[in-house]
């Protein structure tokens, strides 16, 4: 079952879909705000729970193999993956909320299709990863829906950055810090990196420095 422990240790049972057999808790906001997922026979069913809405579905998305919600923020907008099969096996990052019900990320252009969304900010910022043509690569959508490759936006001022690449974006500040894993190219030493924000460009996007 999935249950929350408040600061005096009190339990509290968060509701399943009907024929469940057990549930997961992924995240929670500081207002006591719930992601999940819930197994039924007829597979898994995502959720949002809060004491004043209940249990609420997360309405067209699929979370059967891999796929699930991962992070919310505040406004309880949901991201995750979500897998899904067109003549291929695929898995793409979605955003979820009350106004826009499930929206697909996509892919970086000349990818394979697997894109994964790890962490939203309250300016819904999402960072993640996805496939463009050279591999795995970091990505942020910002608040638009856009996807940038993160490693096109990292400023390589010094001889060590030439070779630094990011595989994913796990988490986001408010004030778009990130925290990346990555590797260095020369030796394929795998690092996590701090990713603060440098300077704004003429998209009036921002590109990122790093601190390994």
């Amino acid at each position: 079952r999935s249950v929350i422990w408040d600061r005096r240790s009190r339990v509290t049972v968060i509701p399943e879909f009907p024929g469940s057999t057990g549930g997961r808790p992924y995240a929670m906001t500081d207002a006591g705000q719930v992601i999940g997922a819930n197994n039924t026979p007829d597979g898994g069913h995502s959720y949002i729970w809060d004491r004043e809405r209940g249990l609420r579905a997360i309405e067209g998305f699929n979370n059967e193999g891999s796929g699930s919600p991962s992070a919310l923020n505040d406004h309880g907008d949901v991201v995750g993956t979500s897998s899904f099969f067109n003549g291929y096996y695929g898995q793409h990052a979605f955003f979820w909320s009350d106004e826009t019900g499930t929206v697909d990320l996509g892919d970086l252009p000349g990818g394979a299709e697997l894109s994964h969304a790890y962490d939203i900010n309250n300016h819904r910022q999402i960072v993640g990863n996805a496939t463009g043509q050279s591999g795995g690569e970091a990505v942020i959508w910002d608040s638009a829906g856009r996807i940038h490759n993160l490693n096109e936006l990292l400023v390589r001022d010094g001889p060590d950055d030439q070779y630094l690449h990011m595989l994913y974006g796990s988490t986001i500040t408010d004030a778009g810090w990130i925290t990346a894993f990555g590797f260095d190219t020369r030796d394929r030493r795998y690092r996590t990196f701090l990713l603060t924000p440098a300077r704004p460009t003429k998209k009036n996007s921002s590109q990122f420095s790093c601190g390994k």
